[in-house]
């Protein structure tokens, strides 16, 4: 379980032809065994990206990083927090997100934990595979760190 994704944490690279995400800072992630049904009550991260069932210590398991994954979506999105966006903002903010984004970032910010999909489930989703995707996503990187695209990069 990494336990602290969130937009600094994720490194993209991006040309013509794709864009690559790669986590980093590992330095609170725990092994858990994919079969085990241990929870972890311990808190650890980001709070605007903790899942409910961090922030509450009632355990968790590799699907609070499901949550902190479509919050790290959400921030693309919104360009904030949903937490720092308030009344009014916070509703048009989200209004103009596509039918699939809308779709998977629901999913992903699924209260009952149970009830989330897994990573894997996640990255079924046609909207991850398509070009228009891959054409958004270019777009959401230049609109949040144009700037910083031009720096060289290796795989």
């Amino acid at each position: 379980v990494h336990r602290d994704i969130k937009p600094a944490n994720v490194l993209l690279m991006t040309n013509e032809k794709e864009t690559i995400a790669k986590l980093s800072d590992f330095g609170v992630a725990k092994y858990v065994y994919a079969s085990s049904r241990y929870l972890n009550t311990t808190i650890a991260g980001t709070q605007q990206f903790m899942a409910p069932e961090v922030l509450f210590q009632t355990g968790h398991s590799t699907n609070a990083d499901v949550w902190s994954f479509g919050m790290t979506l959400l921030n693309a999105y919104v360009g904030d927090t949903i937490f720092r966006l308030r009344g009014i903002r916070a509703l048009n903010s989200i209004s103009h997100f596509k039918k699939d984004a809308k779709e998977i970032i629901a999913k992903t910010l699924e209260k009952n934990t149970f009830a989330r999909p897994d990573m894997i489930q996640l990255f079924r989703y046609t909207w991850f595979r398509d070009n228009a995707c891959f054409e958004r996503i270019q777009k959401l990187i230049h609109s949040q760190t144009g700037k910083y695209l031009n720096l060289p990069c290796e795989r």
